[in-house]
């Protein structure tokens, strides 16, 4: 058959063969860097990502910060890999979210470090990308690096530039509203990327998230989160 605006049925069925063969050896070549990744150990300390049940270049994550400005955060994650390799994944951090300059308050999109070009991120690994965000969240920040060109959040840079405990309180805020904000939707952050992947009622989850905490577990916490958050080194 004939159509004058896409060609003929011979051109159209080899250009979507090509497609089809395109997008299977791209999900090959993600499932092969999860595996190295998960049998590796290539992964930061208290990071965690598991490839979406619906998508191959689709990975949720969660990582659980342990020192830092940023201590205390139980920051959810998505890595969003492009359909062809040498570009390196998009991180996007879900909601409800922390402050970070290089965070988008708008999208939640995450720059990967402080450089003035991003081209540079574009052969990177996914271990790497994971290493970026986890030493964004735990590293000091620069100041020579904290400037409007390099960074996406202009309200945190500007409030860094003027006055920085000003600056390290919103982010200690920021953090423990975060988190009571899980706890209040009753999220269980180990369950990363459950909301898209099931369907589940989550009943059992739940009824496990609904024990009351002992009034002693929270005392001195600014959320009442047991682990303590970064105000509480402060």
């Amino acid at each position: 058959g004939i159509n004058a605006e896409y060609g003929t049925t011979a051109e159209i069925r080899p250009a979507m063969s090509r497609s089809v063969e395109a997008l299977a050896r791209r999900r090959r070549e993600l499932a092969v860097e999860y595996r190295l990744l998960a049998t590796q150990d290539l992964a930061p300390a208290g990071l965690f990502v598991t490839p979406a049940l619906r998508s191959a270049a689709l990975w949720h994550g969660v990582c659980f910060v342990r020192s830092g400005l940023w201590r205390g955060a139980v920051v959810r994650f998505a890595l969003r890999f492009p359909a062809r390799a040498g570009r390196a994944p998009q991180v996007m951090l879900a909601e409800p979210r922390i402050v970070h300059p290089l965070v988008s308050p708008v999208s939640g999109v995450m720059r990967l470090s402080f450089t003035d070009d991003e081209r540079e991120h574009d052969e990177l690994a996914a271990f790497q990308v994971l290493w970026c965000l986890w030493r964004a969240l735990h590293e000091p920040l620069d100041d020579a690096l904290v400037t409007h060109a390099r960074c996406v959040d202009h309200s945190a840079v500007s409030l860094f530039q003027t006055d920085r405990s000003a600056f390290d309180k919103h982010i200690q805020e920021s953090v423990c509203a975060a988190n009571a904000a899980l706890d209040a939707a009753l999220v269980d952050p180990t369950r990363i990327g459950a909301e898209e992947d099931d369907k589940d009622d989550g009943s059992a989850d739940e009824s496990e998230n609904n024990e009351k905490e002992d009034p002693q577990d929270a005392k001195g916490h600014c959320c009442g989160r047991r682990g303590g958050c970064v105000s509480d080194e402060r």
